[in-house]
């Protein structure tokens, strides 16, 4: 995936990142990646990654939250690659970044590094068929 800028958010208390909203007030559609820092800094595990949003006309403010594979691990930053090129030209502004996640691991998942096991839960997707 094509970037040209990024931003780096940090986050006061480590969390499982389940969402991430990003507020654009102008020229919006820049995303291209959201990604958690692994624990020990190491790198960035991708939590979601897709091409620019093309808007027709000029929308005032747009919420971008797309769906994202929750973090496996606590993680206090995330990087969010821009493609500022793809979309309208000029300034893009970026109002404001939400993050929401959880301190609780969850059920659904195991890290046993250096694999991740899927545990399902009995009822998840249905009764057998």
């Amino acid at each position: 995936i094509y970037y040209t800028e990024f931003l780096v958010v940090k986050i006061a208390t480590p969390v499982y990142v389940t969402e991430v909203e990003v507020m654009e007030n102008l020229n919006p559609g820049t995303v291209t990646r959201i990604l958690a820092q692994y624990p020990n800094g190491s790198g960035f595990y991708p939590l979601w990654y897709g091409k620019p949003t093309v808007y027709t006309g000029k929308p005032s403010y747009t919420v971008f939250a797309p769906p994202l594979c929750r973090s496996p691990f606590l993680t206090t930053v995330l990087r969010l690659e821009l493609d500022t090129c793809r979309v309208a030209s000029g300034w893009h502004e970026i109002d404001k970044i939400r993050v929401i996640g959880t301190t609780d691991q969850g059920t659904g998942v195991s890290v046993l590094p250096p694999q991740l096991e899927f545990l399902p839960w009995a009822h998840s997707i249905g009764p057998p068929q």
